[in-house]
């Protein structure tokens, strides 16, 4: 009973990390939609406004380049503290980015310089905390009984669906590392390069959703095989990945 507790609290953690990708999904595509509108004005010479765009799609996907970009228009509408702000906040978040050059170039034509201190100590911020990868789980060692024969096969079957999904996951984390490694040659915003963003960004949630059911398999795998070995116990569990690369876990038991 306790082995199986635990095992459904984890693919239910599993199953609600997952769900949260389509609420990530909706952010960058919101973050699309400013940044292609602050081109647009920028193109048009209404600085001001695209200078707010830039800053509605930095608060959905903080890219420290798009601070870059309001420098720029404040540059050009004149403005010169805030263009002199923005071109430090730039550089104190990506101080070897590809435009640090011209913000530098920039910052000495407008008699400014970047001051001393971190981004944290600058603008009161502090860099993100990075959540610990939790180690996998290694299941019992197997004790071999002439019952609970099929109990231990729905084991092994569902821990082989897993591992499949678990390669499916690998896949799309090289194709979503192939696609950032290709972008970093990128030097500027385009549409074309936030289109291969997306490409990106769907083959990382696909690539979480299907490690994610993939381990949940794993896990069931490795408890109808304990089951198994304990001997008259039955269990069933199962894990789907749905189109926007939502998780659905469950399972269920008779002792």
């Amino acid at each position: 009973m306790r082995g199986i507790a635990i095992a459904c609290l984890l693919i239910t953690a599993l199953a609600r990390a997952a769900a949260a990708q389509p609420a990530k999904e909706q952010g960058k595509e919101e973050a699309r939609t400013h940044y292609l509108e602050a081109r647009r004005l920028h193109e048009h010479g209404e600085y001001q406004r695209a200078a707010a765009e830039y800053l509605e799609a930095f608060a959905l996907f903080p890219d420290p380049e798009l601070l870059f970009n309001v420098g720029q228009v404040y540059r050009l509408a004149g403005d010169s503290a805030l263009a002199i702000a923005y071109y430090r906040r730039y550089l104190e978040l990506d101080p070897d980015g590809r435009a640090a050059p011209e913000a530098r170039r920039h910052l000495e034509a407008l008699g400014a310089t970047l001051p001393a201190g971190s981004a944290a100590e600058a603008w009161g911020g502090a860099p993100p905390e990075k959540k610990p990868t939790a180690a996998p789980i290694a299941p019992p060692a197997p004790r071999r009984t002439d019952r609970g024969r099929w109990l231990r096969w729905s084991g092994l079957a569902s821990g082989g669906a897993g591992l499949l999904l678990l390669g499916v996951g690998v896949y799309y984390g090289i194709e979503a590392r192939s696609i950032s490694a290709e972008l970093s040659l990128v030097d500027r915003w385009t549409a074309d390069r936030l289109d291969r963003f997306d490409d990106g960004e769907r083959a990382e949630s696909r690539a979480i959703a299907f490690s994610i059911a993939g381990g949940a398999l794993l896990v069931g795998g490795g408890v109808l095989t304990w089951l198994g070995l304990r001997q008259g116990h039955e269990i069933e569990v199962g894990a789907a990945v749905g189109a926007h690369g939502e998780v659905a876990a469950s399972a269920r038991g008779r002792f």
